[in-house]
């Protein structure tokens, strides 16, 4: 069953890694394996590194909360919202 809120699954295909700007966070081009669809993002890879050639399963919600509607950021925090799908991931990235 798909979630409410999602906006984005699909397993891509790491096609570029570009640290030009900062050291320590690179912009991923990514490719899909199944579509034309194609994806930059930016990447904390100091914490969660990525190369080129490799396979990410991505998963973009409109909110970590199944099925919720949040009315703040602070939501977000596991000690407000509780086990979310987040927890199902090595890495997650919120934006508010």
């Amino acid at each position: 069953m798909q979630p409410p809120n999602l906006l984005l699954e699909d397993v891509m295909t790491v096609s570029n890694v570009d640290h030009s700007r900062f050291d320590k966070v690179g912009r991923i081009t990514l490719e899909s394996q199944e579509t034309s669809t194609k994806l930059e993002y930016d990447v904390y890879t100091e914490l969660y590194p990525v190369e080129v050639g490799e396979s990410l399963h991505i998963v973009m919600l409109k909110t970590l909360a199944l099925g919720e509607k949040l009315e703040s950021y602070a939501q977000h925090d596991k000690r407000v919202l509780g086990a979310n799908i987040a927890d199902k991931f090595g890495y997650d990235k919120t934006d508010t």
